[in-house]
């Protein structure tokens, strides 16, 4: 698997800003680049605190904050 092959990080929802989506995986809190997410959500502002998201976003990206 290549690092920029996306993988599926279950976290949390906390809230999310026009470009971007602040989630919390444990103790662990971060904010994922919509344009990295590859199954976006098509209404965010339908979600509520602690709705549990499956995203795809590159691997890279989920090490480097600590999801995977």
């Amino acid at each position: 698997m290549a690092r920029n092959d996306p993988i599926t990080v279950s976290v949390e929802f906390i809230t999310h800003t026009a470009g971007a989506v602040l989630v919390k995986d444990g103790d662990e809190e971060a904010w994922i680049p919509k344009s990295k997410i590859e199954n976006d959500e098509d209404d965010w502002d339908s979600l509520k605190l602690g709705d549990i998201l499956d995203l795809d976003i590159p691997e890279w990206l989920a090490e480097d904050k600590g999801l995977w």
